[in-house]
């Protein structure tokens, strides 16, 4: 069972897993440069669990917003998030109000 996950530079074709069981998802960490690969790549029910996210160097993503829903999956599982070096993200609104287990920003 997959319980870390880094996709950097990937196809954009990228399947990771078409479907998988609420609650049965063993992700816990995740790292990225393309928020809206990792989206596509994965169903929402991979985010519920989630320990710590890690999106760096994405040059698409304009706003959190676009992935309330992963946000709201993992609301209160989601301990650690990092953001940096994403020139183009003006808004975290729509995503960070939901993570109520959050330690470290």
């Amino acid at each position: 069972t997959m319980e870390d996950l880094k996709i950097w530079r990937c196809n954009v074709n990228l399947r990771i897993m078409k479907s998988i069981e609420s609650g049965n998802s063993k992700l816990r960490t995740v790292s990225t440069d393309n928020m809206a690969l990792l989206r596509a790549a994965l169903p929402i029910e991979a985010f519920q669990g989630l320990n710590s996210m890690s999106i760096a160097f994405d040059k698409k993503l304009e706003k959190l917003s676009e992935f309330e829903a992963v946000f709201r999956c993992c609301s209160s599982s989601l301990q650690q998030l990092c953001i940096f070096d994403c020139p183009l993200l003006k808004s975290v609104t729509g995503g960070l109000e939901h993570l109520t287990a959050l330690k470290r920003l």
